[in-house]
């Protein structure tokens, strides 16, 4: 109707089509759906915004402007503002700070440990201490485990992780039951008996993964391939969560549902109302599946919603499921449950991944259509009929690909700020990956009901299948991607005009938002960080371990050393985020000696940051992982040198040909203007024969002193030799050498007490 009277004005035709245009927004926008589960979701997480002092004012400021534009009389508008104040109200309440003394365990991770949240505040308990949900007050102080701190540490990387014992908590409250609770308890010997008969398999990798992938025991698995399936960008599938669900849900529910549809017919008339709709039994095999796969929070929030989703065309008005209501309604459920529920990273990631399905799925499929290959075939009585027979496959291709396009943007703000890293072949890994691991999953389940030899088979092939994909995918350039540090306002600014992006091409319309986010992500991939005109040496606050990291004029940057023995997340929390701050894909590593407290992080950095060249110790677990082009070297005794970046001369020196502290190596780094000396562990020979070589020889502008600042009987020749203008100390705690440095008056600086350490030359 509005077409008709368009064309009918006497107007040119780029006229006609303006208004056309405008006409056809005006109705979308009218026939758009009400949404007010969507308005009382963000009422409430603005309410709990506005309990924070940082964000305080917000909420009024939303509520007006809600009040202002909402359609309606007056009387709508303010009866709907005064529901939203009393929603934000009713959030700011519930995401208050808790009772200090009494918190609510929730466990979020496996091992010899339990990681977990009491009161928001992360800690560790043996396993076995609690349950799931148990009220628990802390009596006793625990202890602290820092994390190691890098040059572009935020806040919250500086947060330790307190370690408590059984003993050091009080029980307040069990866990509170419920009709889910109940029905697990014996679901759970279910589960431990289906593990203990996984035990047969011989395949201890399989056995771990469906373990992992059916229970959701992580346990098992070996750290190898949990990192393989993080470097390919699909560490998602390990983990039991709704795409889990909806692959169970297409492969056992919907077939068994319309059996039971076409069984329920045949009963009688009134029973057959209800149980002869296919609807009826989906939202019964959902649920079943809920308790079955552990009863986590994604598995219960994927199956609400695709039972809600099912329900719908069965109410009154045979109403059509909308997507934005439905993840606002799952997630005011689960902030009712558990207000802190979205202060966890799982929880934004999938709530974030959702809402890229609902938002860009239809124009990430849009645009793939577009794409050779992709697109939808000709038809006709003379379509080829393999082109016929390829047809279901090419869709299902392209649904996955959107699937995966769509939830990527919307949880790419996330993984970006909080990992640090991206895998630019992640849609086409996964597509490639869901088959087998739909038939894995399909072959585990049916083992575990029905454990025959055929099942094992069928399990072992297809997880055979999984890693070999994974394992392609993991051999590609820039797999996985490490990204600089960016304000997760302008990456959600980009992921959100991509989408639109999408949307609009795909229906034909302008290329504005296209420009814009293509000049947002110009903006976001810019160095912001560019080399300067001189050079950087940072020790990294490590603890009891050892990492400088060095980066000449032209922007190349060496790693020496890089571990520790009482710091937590040294490669993820340290390491990793000061190279990729400082702009450095491939660094040169020099490694003094194979210890953990100067080695245990550099397995996570090699598959991040391969290096250009090897120099010092190279066990065979790293020598096999180096790329091809790395170049390697080493010396016994005396000293290696070569020109490195800017005309920087580089010497390893070692005292011992042997294994150990005393056989560590030291690294000096000079030029016409400054010299500087890092050294490893040797305080005994192998500090003698280095002192006797004249290695050590300064004057040295900076001086890393060995062995963490150990109280080592040559401290005085050592000294004597060097002649260190600034003398570095990397470790947890200060020893006595301070004292002898302090009287001889050489300035001295510890990580244990300023962090990490920074210095520049030739400014």
């Amino acid at each position: 109707m509005y077409g008709e009277r368009v064309f009918r004005d006497e107007r040119e035709p780029s006229e006609r089509a303006s208004v056309l245009l405008l006409v056809e927004t005006e109705h979308e926008l009218r026939a758009a759906p009400a949404r007010p589960l969507l308005a009382a979701f963000g009422a409430v997480v603005l309410g709990i915004a506005c309990s924070r002092p940082a964000t305080a004012g917000v909420v009024p400021f939303a509520i007006g402007l809600w009040a202002i534009h909402a359609s309606g009389s007056a009387s709508r508008r303010g009866a709907g503002a005064l529901m939203l104040l009393a929603l934000a109200a009713l959030g700011a309440a519930r995401g208050a700070s808790p009772d200090a003394g009494i918190a609510t365990w929730r466990g979020t991770g496996g091992g010899s440990e339990w990681v977990g949240e009491l009161g928001g505040e992360l800690r560790r308990l043996p396993v076995g201490s609690l349950v799931e949900g148990e009220a628990v007050r802390v009596i006793g102080a625990g202890r602290e485990r820092l994390p190691a701190v890098g040059l572009e540490a935020t806040g919250a990387d500086r947060d330790p992780v307190r370690v408590l014992r059984s003993d050091e908590l009080a029980r307040v409250a069990p866990p509170r039951r419920g009709l889910l609770r109940a029905l697990e308890d014996p679901l759970r010997r279910r589960r431990r008996d289906g593990l203990d008969r996984l035990a047969r398999w011989h395949d201890p990798e399989a056995r771990a993964a469906a373990a992992a992938l059916c229970f959701g025991d992580k346990s098992r698995l070996d750290p190898q391939v949990t990192d393989l399936f993080a470097r390919t960008g699909t560490r998602h599938l390990l983990a039991v969560s709704g795409l889990h669900v909806v692959l169970l849900a297409g492969a056992l529910v919907l077939p068994l549902s319309l059996l039971g549809a076409a069984l329920g017919r045949r009963l009688p008339r009134r029973l057959a109302r209800y149980l002869g709709r296919p609807e009826a039994w989906r939202v019964a095999g959902l649920v079943a599946l809920v308790p079955l796969a552990g009863s986590g929070a994604p598995v219960m929030r994927a199956a609400l919603v695709l039972a809600l989703g099912q329900l719908a065309p069965l109410l009154p008005g045979n109403r059509r499921p909308d997507g934005l209501s439905l993840w606002s309604a799952a997630a005011l459920l689960e902030l009712a449950v558990d207000p802190f529920a979205f202060g966890r990273l799982g929880h934004q990631l999938s709530y974030a991944a959702a809402l890229g399905l609902i938002l860009g799925h239809r124009g990430a499929s849009q645009w793939i259509a577009t794409l050779p290959g992709l697109g939808a075939p000709p038809t006709g009585p003379l379509v080829d009929r393999r082109r016929a027979f390829l047809r279901p496959f090419v869709r299902g291709l392209r649904a996955t690909l959107a699937a995966a396009v769509a939830a990527g943007l919307g949880t790419l703000p996330l993984t970006w700020t909080a990992i640090g890293e991206v895998c630019p072949w992640d849609p086409l890994t996964t597509a490639a990956a869901l088959p087998p691991l739909t038939a894995f999953l399909c072959s585990a389940w049916a083992w575990i009901c029905l454990p025959l030899p055929l099942f094992e088979w069928s399990a072992e092939v297809s997880y055979a299948t999984l890693t070999a994909v994974l394992a392609g995918a993991d051999r590609l350039p820039l797999t996985p991607l490490p990204l600089p540090p960016r304000p997760l306002a302008l990456l959600a600014l980009a992921a959100a005009l991509t989408v639109l992006a999408l949307h609009r091409r795909g229906s034909g319309r302008g290329r504005g938002p296209a420009r814009a986010a293509a000049g947002t992500w110009a903006c976001l991939l810019f160095p912001w960080t560019p080399a300067g005109g001189g050079w950087t040496f940072a020790a990294l606050d490590v603890g009891h371990g050892a990492c400088v990291v060095v980066q000449g004029p032209d922007g190349a940057a060496l790693l020496f050393d890089g571990g520790s023995r009482d710091r937590t997340r040294v490669a993820r929390g340290a390491i990793s985020p000061t190279l990729r701050a400082l702009g450095v894909r491939r660094p040169t590593v020099v490694l003094s000696h194979d210890d953990q407290d100067h080695s245990g992080a550099l397995d996570w950095i090699l598959e991040r940051h391969p290096p250009r060249a090897w120099w010092g110790a190279l066990p065979e677990r790293f020598a096999r992982r180096l790329p091809a082009d790395c170049a390697r070297a080493d010396t016994t005794r005396g000293g290696l040198r070569t020109s490195w970046s800017r005309g920087a001369r580089l010497t390893l020196s070692r005292g011992l040909d042997e294994a150990g502290n005393e056989g560590s190596r030291v690294l000096a780094v000079e030029t016409d203007d400054w010299r500087v000396l890092l050294c490893g562990d040797a305080e005994e020979d192998g500090l003698a024969r280095l002192l006797a070589s004249g290695a050590l020889d300064g004057p040295w502008d900076l001086l890393l002193i060995p062995h963490h600042g150990s109280e080592t009987p040559l401290l005085g020749p050592l000294l004597d030799a060097a002649q260190p203008r600034e003398v570095w100390i990397s470790a947890s705690t200060l020893t006595g050498v301070v004292h002898e440095l302090d009287r001889r008056e050489v300035r001295w600086r510890a990580t244990c007490l300023e962090g990490p350490l920074r210095r520049e030359f030739g400014q």
